[in-house]
């Protein structure tokens, strides 16, 4: 069964600094004592971009990434790119769409606490991604998506994830 969840916690707010661990300055490979698992690509469970059938406030998505990139668009006031985003076939399509949002003022905050609903709806709602997740306690999850990528990222291209130092990303979405 589906439900549909509305915030991060009990009370609604997400802390977003400290126990998140995503404050500016921290190296994101110091808690890590070299167990660490690689989120990466369509097929990883783990990944947003892994077909995983959610509800979030009574619209059904094909993805986490589909429901993050909705979500975003709707928050900026824009309907038709919200609408083609749910329309999409993947979510790597859903991810190039949402490319074309105009933004005013980025919302890092609003943005982390978006992914950690997502995120939860996602624990919600599959007990594959729930046991897997479980499964990694006590390791670093280093989200590969490419040197560009360094807020959500690693920083680290998908071929170069031997190890966690030199991580030049924040891998905010890895430490959610």
């Amino acid at each position: 069964p589906q439900t549909d969840v509305t915030a991060g916690g009990p009370t609604g707010d997400v802390d977003v600094t400290g126990t998140l661990g995503v404050s500016d300055g921290d190296d994101p490979s110091s808690s890590v004592n070299g167990d660490f698992r690689i989120v990466q690509g369509h097929q990883d469970v783990l990944s947003n971009f892994c077909r995983c059938e959610l509800r979030i406030d009574n619209v059904n998505f094909k993805t986490a990434e589909h429901a993050y990139q909705y979500n975003k668009a709707l928050r900026y006031g824009q309907q038709a790119v919200a609408d083609s985003i749910l329309q999409s076939p993947h979510a790597g399509m859903a991810k190039r769409l949402a490319a074309r949002l105009k933004r005013f003022k980025p919302d890092l905050t609003a943005d982390i606490r978006l992914m950690w609903k997502v995120l939860l709806a996602k624990a919600s709602q599959s007990e594959t991604f729930l046991e897997e997740l479980l499964a990694t306690s006590g390791s670093l999850l280093v989200h590969s998506t490419g040197e560009r990528d360094v807020f959500w990222g690693s920083g680290l291209k998908p071929d170069k994830t031997d190890g966690v130092q030199g991580m030049k990303g924040r891998n905010v979405f890895g430490r959610l």
